[in-house]
């Protein structure tokens, strides 16, 4: 009887230890297939934040190539108009040279052949005006075949101003500053002395600033 008894108990133990046994082992699966999941999730997580981040590079990468194009493109077409609109202002539109440096006169001259070698028929009318000691030049023997071929080739027509001229004729010796006789002076210099093709003008500043919307305005 005893021997029996004592057989049920350990039936017993023995049933209620697989019971805990299992209890453990489904625990312990469970506690693994959590952290599994969480894994899982969390490399999920990794991977969807790595390609949100490499399609953003992408559209980064994609914005800037094309504000480069169209910075560049914006950049031709100025250029392009630019150089329409420069192109058509100088056929339509006289220039106004300015000179006021007697060194500056055989570059202006120079400046005026190129422009009409290249733009021939096209070429705008030019009108130089000059003051200070760069009216010298109309008495300079080696300057005034090129004015003359500037005025019969190139469009060209010259003014002097009479200010600057006056003052010119005095230092150089040609006319004695004279109240009395000083404005017959000059303008017998004028007629006798100048080139028949330069106009002289009361004011080279008075004259730019009268017709400055006129002309396109270039002081070599």
């Amino acid at each position: 009887m005893d021997n029996n008894n004592n057989s049920i108990h350990h039936e017993e133990d023995h049933h209620h230890l697989d019971s805990n046994n299992y209890k453990q082992i489904l625990l312990s699966f469970n506690k693994i297939t959590i952290i599994s999941i969480i894994a899982i999730i969390l490399s999920l997580v990794i991977a969807i934040i790595g390609i949100i981040a490499f399609a953003a590079a992408l559209i980064a990468v994609s914005v800037v190539n094309s504000n480069k194009i169209d910075k560049n493109s914006n950049l031709q077409n100025n250029n392009l108009t630019i150089t329409v609109d420069y192109e058509s202002q100088l056929q339509n539109k006289p220039l106004l040279f300015h000179i006021s440096d007697k060194t500056k006169f055989s570059v202006g001259l120079g400046n005026i052949q190129n422009l009409y070698n290249m733009l021939q028929n096209d070429s705008p009318y030019i009108t130089i005006i000059s003051n200070s000691d760069a009216v010298s030049e109309y008495f300079n023997n080696a300057t005034i075949p090129t004015m003359k071929m500037a005025v019969d080739n190139y469009r060209t027509q010259i003014k002097c101003c009479r200010i600057a001229l006056t003052k010119y004729l005095i230092s150089s010796g040609k006319c004695v500053n004279d109240n009395a006789t000083i404005n017959l002076c000059v303008d017998q210099v004028i007629v006798n002395e100048m080139p028949k093709f330069v106009t002289v003008v009361p004011s080279g500043i008075v004259y730019i600033n009268a017709n400055y919307a006129k002309f396109r305005y270039i002081k070599p």
